[in-house]
């Protein structure tokens, strides 16, 4: 099988592709065909050769994945073959508090991955896939989802009417931003970016706070809730800014710490900061197997879907890192893996002429496959904007939101993949694409479909 291995700490080119061979599950164990992957802050501080617990070199990176069950071993009852599973971030804390042991073995740490086309993992650490989303969605729930779930859930329980506020676009804070509402709480976010904030408030942020103009982002904290402060802060920031995050609380008001935010050390904190208003800190490490089955059964009833920035291809597993290290995602970076694609030469002229007159394209498939269809406009920065109307039928027309489309650039295109995930096909299916009023959609490179 192909693979993923860190070759080196320090830097993105540690992480090289070379061919292992197929394993083969034991004893209660399972065998994963590894469908998608994801990118958390957690893997860059693997790779740099730092953050909590043991590392070692040789290891298949990445704690986050999702696919089917290839095979299973003697004595597996809790999954069958063909399954559709998300692996835990900690394989063996099943439910109850959190013990020393739990914290040992580290996915894509001391203990091999899912970067990979195949992993071998114990039955007890996979938990089903929400039946309406797609592998890539689904890979994106292991830490940064669950971490957001805790955050909200955990030592204090975020209830409706509750004020949270949520720091930055990267995917916990942006998962706590859909949960909290999900929870019915009102969210205030904050950022550096003005287009990021508009962004938050179209995902449901009531108000966006920009640190950079307000450094004191304190106070309007406090303003924008009538004196009264916010009952949860999703603490990621670090030592920079929790002492704002302290200020901000109301009484009996509790932050949630999340990992990378307690990263640096050696700056000191004012206790009298922490007294006489009864509030609470807590670190959050990520989470149980029961909170990750009690976060999926409230994705599965509200339909919840994940934000997924970009999606790259599994050759391409580098660019990913890259582009995740930028900084400069909004939501959840994903690697897919293991697709093929055949590409149909018809089809792409049509799409090419009626784009070229603006008018929608459209394309019919006989086949459940998902489909894949690449891009190409001017300019290529658009990203998602670029497209205002993608549609599935088989009769009539349904739109589809776009947040179900994920887009990346492949190699030295110019253009994203439109992805579709299995759970948006029917047969047969027509998929079409209009161009936006704001770019100028130039041609559609290819169509292909995923086998």
């Amino acid at each position: 099988m192909r693979a993923y291995r860190i070759d080196r700490f320090g830097s993105v080119d540690g992480v090289v592709l070379g061919s292992r061979d197929d394993p083969r599950p034991g004893i209660r164990e399972i065998l994963l065909r590894v469908r998608a992957t994801s990118l958390n802050y957690r893997d860059l501080m693997v790779l740099k050769g730092g953050g909590r617990g043991p590392t070692k070199l040789g290891i298949v990176p990445l704690s986050d994945g999702a696919g089917e069950v290839a095979a299973i071993g003697d004595g597996v009852s809790r999954v069958a073959v063909g399954d559709r599973v998300i692996g835990t971030f900690h394989p063996r804390w099943f439910g109850g508090p959190i013990s020393a042991d739990y914290l040992t073995d580290r996915l894509g740490g001391n203990v091999d991955g899912m970067l990979a086309e195949y992993a071998v993992v114990s039955e007890e650490a996979v938990v089903p896939l929400p039946g309406h989303l797609s592998f890539e969605e689904a890979a994106t729930l292991p830490c940064a989802a669950v971490t957001a779930w805790v955050a909200l859930t955990g030592h204090r329980r975020v209830t409706a009417g509750d004020t949270v506020l949520t720091q930055g676009s990267g995917g916990v804070s942006i998962f706590a931003l859909q949960f909290a509402r999900l929870l019915g709480a009102q969210v205030i976010a904050t950022t550096s970016s003005y287009a990021k904030a508009e962004r938050l408030k179209a995902l449901g942020a009531a108000a966006v706070i920009n640190y950079v103009e307000t450094p004191d982002w304190h106070k309007k904290v406090v303003e924008l809730t009538d004196g009264r402060g916010a009952d949860c802060v999703v603490e990621i920031g670090g030592p920079g800014t929790l002492a704002n995050s302290i200020r901000s609380l109301a009484v009996g008001g509790h932050i949630s710490l999340i990992g990378s935010s307690l990263s640096r050390s050696g700056i000191m904190l004012d206790p009298l900061l922490l007294g006489g208003r009864g509030i609470t800190l807590g670190a959050i490490s990520v989470g149980s197997r029961a909170d990750f089955e009690a976060m999926n059964r409230a994705i599965a009833l509200h339909r919840l879907r994940p934000l997924i920035d970009r999606v790259f291809p599994f050759a391409d597993a580098q660019d990913a890192y890259r582009y995740f290290e930028s900084r400069a995602h909004f939501g959840k970076v994903v690697i897919s893996h293991g697709r093929s694609v055949a590409t149909r030469k018809s089809e792409p002229a049509a799409f090419q002429a009626a784009a070229r007159r603006g008018q929608p394209a459209a394309i019919q498939s006989t086949t459940r496959s998902p489909i894949m269809i690449t891009v190409a406009w001017a300019p290529p920065d658009l990203g998602m904007r670029g497209i205002t109307d993608a549609s599935a039928t088989h009769n009539p027309w349904t739109p589809l939101t776009l947040q179900y489309w994920s887009t990346t650039a492949i190699g030295s295109a110019s253009g994203p993949i439109l992805q579709v995930p299995d759970t948006c096909l029917a047969e047969p299916t027509v998929w079409r694409i209009q161009r936006s009023k704001a770019s100028s959609l130039a041609r559609i490179s290819s169509v292909g479909w995923i086998r």
